[in-house]
């Protein structure tokens, strides 16, 4: 009998993470838990790091927000805090991708071709084996 200390929340997300299936819910929880001592509460942030899944607010209060109000030293900075994070650059870019295809209140038809080709490059150069 376990004594896992999590929230509702917490318990949600990880459903939508292993798609029903509970097995996988309870290694995630189970993951999760190993990296805290028994007391402490079990967060999203815990259950991203056993999966290495990028949280929402990295891609949209982080990358997004500083691209579309900041200058490049700025953008820079963010990758460089992203990267320093742990994210794979390859599934940044991939949810990065998402994000910008569902956001049709900030990026135009056009804009989105050129982000999704830009992030093409990027993921390509990443393939052959450039540095993230």
């Amino acid at each position: 009998h376990e004594k896992l200390n999590l929230d509702r929340d917490v318990l949600l997300d990880i459903t939508k993470l292993s798609e029903g299936d509970m097995r996988k819910s309870i290694t995630l929880m189970q993951s999760a838990s190993f990296m805290k001592p028994a007391s402490e509460r079990i967060t999203m942030q815990d259950v991203y790091t056993v999966t290495v899944r990028i949280p929402d607010t990295v891609i949209y209060d982080q990358i997004l927000s500083v691209c579309q109000r900041k200058g490049f030293n700025d953008v820079n900075d963010c990758a460089h805090n992203v990267i320093a994070e742990g994210y794979p650059v390859s599934l940044v870019l991939a949810k990065l991708l998402d994000a910008v295809m569902v956001s049709d209140e900030c990026f135009s038809n056009l804009a989105k071709a050129e982000i999704a080709l830009k992030i093409a490059k990027a993921d390509k150069n990443l393939v052959d084996g450039a540095s993230e």
